[in-house]
């Protein structure tokens, strides 16, 4: 795992907003094509990613797959990919995960126990990410 760049996206969402959090979606459909989320749409976790300047820099973009807005590095090959399987693989590439790792830091069911996503923070979000980084990883038992 890249520890470095999970506490850095952690330190991010603990200044986000909270009405620009939205973990039911990696950017909102309304995403005007602004790169920096300056359309005033909502993300999760991985969507706000590319407006770090370091992700950025590292060639992390949002693109458009099937016509909603998807996460992806530039050049990331699509094959027959869905948004959601580009997204899952773009992470997995930035923080050097799993895909089980993924799923359980960033997907609304297993980050905040919560199936829509609806409750979920930033801050809250964070903190999952903080303590997986302190774990050193997937609990050993889960419930």
């Amino acid at each position: 795992m890249n520890s470095r760049r999970l506490l850095k996206l952690a330190d991010f969402l603990d200044k986000l907003p909270p009405k620009r959090f939205d973990f039911s979606h990696w950017v909102g459909d309304d995403w005007g094509g602004a790169q920096d989320l300056s359309c005033g749409t909502t993300a999760c976790a991985i969507g706000w990613c590319p407006t770090i300047p370091a992700f950025r820099r590292l060639g992390l973009r949002i693109v458009k797959v099937d016509g909603f807005p998807a996460v992806a590095f530039k050049g990331q090959k699509r094959l027959a990919l869905s948004g959601n399987a580009i997204t899952e693989r773009a992470a997995m590439r930035l923080f050097d995960l799993t895909q089980e790792e993924v799923e359980f830091l960033f997907l609304p069911s297993t980050a905040c126990q919560c199936a829509d996503g609806l409750g979920a923070t930033p801050k809250r979000v964070a903190r999952h990410i903080r303590e997986f980084v302190q774990r050193g990883g997937l609990p050993t038992e889960r419930s």
